[in-house]
C-alpha cells in the first residue's frame, strides 16, 4: 500500500519533495537548530537543515515566507491540504503545481547523483571512472541550475502577486521590508544576480506606485472592477459580459428594447 504523506499525497504522487522538506523544516524548528551557512553544489545558503534536504528546505522555506509557517506545519501534523490551499488562494494553482513538480525534479536529480557517486566508489576501470566523473559533474551542474530556476520563479511570481495587491502606503512599506529581508533566505553563487536585479526593478516600481497612491489616493475599488473585467476577458466570455453590461445600462438609463437588441445581435 502506498504511504500517505501530508497534503493527502501518497508515495507515488507528485509533491513528495515538498512533503519531505516540510517535515524536516518542522523537525529542525522543534529542535531549535541554529542557522548555519553551508555550500552545496556551489550554492551558498543559510539553513537550519544542513544534513537533510538542504536545497529543498531552502526553497520550501521561501514559499512559506509568503504564507507563514503555520499552514505548512499544520499540514505536516494533520496530513491535510491547508498549506496547499493557503498558497493557491494567495497566488494560484499554476504556480503551486510548477513549484512542486520542479522540487520533485530536484530531489530526483540528487538521488541520481547519489547513485552515480556510489557506483564510482566501487569502479576500478579508468575509462569507467572518467565517464562517471563526467556524469557526476553534469548532474551537479543540473542541480545548481534547477535550484536557481526554482528560486527565481518563486521570487518573480510571488513578489509580483504581492505587488499587485498593494492598495495603501502601509502595504507598500510592508512589501519593501519583505523584499529586503528575503535576501536572508536565498541561495547564492558567484555570478548569481537575479535577486539583486529584481530587487532594483521592484523597488523602482514601488516608488512609482507610491507616487500614484499619493497623487490619486487608494483606488482599490477601481482595481477590483478592472480585475473583474480582465478575468471575464481571459475566460473568453466577452459576449456574455457585453450583454450583462448593456442590460445594466438599460436599467440605469431606461434605454428602449430595440436599441438593446441591436447590440445583442
Amino acid at each position: 500500500m502506498a504511504k500517505e504523506n501530508l497534503f493527502g499525497l501518497t508515495s507515488d504522487s507528485s509533491g513528495l519533495a515538498l512533503n519531505e522538506a516540510a517535515i524536516q523544516l518542522m523537525a529542525s524548528e522543534a529542535n531549535m537548530n541554529n542557522i548555519v551557512e553551508e555550500k552545496y553544489f556551489d550554492i551558498t545558503l543559510n539553513t537550519i537543515s544542513p544534513n537533510y534536504y538542504p536545497l529543498e528546505c531552502t526553497l520550501v522555506n521561501q514559499i512559506a515566507y509568503f504564507t507563514g509557517t503555520y499552514p505548512l506545519f499544520h499540514s505536516v501534523l494533520n496530513s491535510n491540504d491547508v498549506f496547499k490551499n493557503t498558497f493557491i488562494a494567495k497566488f494560484n494553482q499554476r504556480i503551486y503545481n510548477r513549484i512542486t513538480r520542479q522540487l520533485d525534479k530536484l530531489l530526483n536529480l540528487e538521488n541520481e547523483l547519489a547513485c552515480y557517486t556510489s557506483e564510482l566508489e566501487t569502479t576500478e576501470k579508468v575509462n569507467d571512472i572518467k565517464e562517471l566523473n563526467d556524469i557526476i559533474s553534469r548532474e551537479k551542474q543540473s542541480i545548481k541550475e534547477l535550484f536557481f530556476n526554482i528560486q527565481n520563479f518563486i521570487i518573480r511570481n510571488c513578489f509580483s502577486y504581492e505587488f499587485d495587491s498593494i492598495n495603501t502606503i502601509e502595504d507598500l512599506k510592508e512589501l519593501k521590508n519583505k523584499l529586503y529581508n528575503f535576501k536572508n533566505i536565498i541561495g547564492s553563487s558567484n555570478g548569481y544576480t537575479f535577486y539583486n536585479d529584481f530587487y532594483c526593478d521592484l523597488m523602482n516600481a514601488l516608488d512609482n506606485k507610491k507616487e500614484e497612491i499619493l497623487k490619486y489616493g487608494e483606488i482599490s475599488l477601481f482595481k477590483q472592477e478592472c480585475t473583474a473585467l480582465t478575468l471575464v476577458d481571459k475566460s473568453k466570455e466577452k459576449i456574455g459580459f457585453v450583454r450583462t453590461f448593456i442590460n445594466k445600462l438599460k436599467k440605469l438609463f431606461k434605454l428602449n428594447k430595440g436599441t438593446i437588441n441591436d447590440y445583442d445581435n
